[in-house]
C-alpha cells in the first residue's frame, strides 16, 4: 500500500514539474527596455512601476532577463556605426542579439498632477 501511495506521488510530482517547465516554454519571448522615466518621478515609484509591469508581463511571457538585455544593447550599440544607429535597426539588432521576436517599452511620464504610463510593443511579422 505504501509503494502504491508513493509511486502515484512521484507520478503525480513528475506531472505537475513537466506540465510547469513544458507551460512555461509555451510562453513566447519578449525583452523589455528599462524604463523611460520623465518629469520628476522618484527612483522609488520607478521601481514599484517597473517591477508591477514586469510581474503582470511574465503572466504571459517568458521575459529576459535585465542584464541580458542591458548586454544586448551594449553589443548592438558597440556593432553599428553612426549612420546604422537608427532606432529602428537598433531594435532589429537587440531583438536578434536576444533572439526574441517582441520587444516592450514601457515609459512613465509626470507633469503636476497628471501621470501618463505607455507600453510599447515592438513586434514584427
Amino acid at each position: 500500500m505504501k509503494r502504491k501511495l508513493a509511486f502515484f506521488t512521484m507520478v503525480g510530482c513528475a506531472f505537475l514539474v513537466a506540465q510547469g517547465v513544458f507551460g512555461q516554454e509555451q510562453k513566447p519571448g519578449v525583452a523589455v527596455a528599462p524604463l523611460a522615466a520623465l518629469g520628476e518621478i522618484d527612483e522609488a515609484a520607478r521601481g514599484i512601476v517597473f517591477n508591477n509591469f514586469l510581474a503582470t508581463l511574465s503572466r504571459s511571457y517568458r521575459l529576459v532577463p535585465q542584464e541580458e538585455y542591458r548586454k544586448a544593447e551594449e553589443a548592438a550599440f558597440a556593432s553599428l556605426s553612426v549612420e546604422q544607429c537608427t532606432e529602428e535597426y537598433c531594435i532589429r539588432k537587440i531583438k536578434e542579439l536576444l533572439q526574441v521576436e517582441r520587444l516592450v517599452v514601457l515609459q512613465i511620464i509626470r507633469s503636476g498632477a497628471v501621470t501618463q504610463l505607455t507600453a510599447t510593443l515592438v513586434h514584427e511579422e
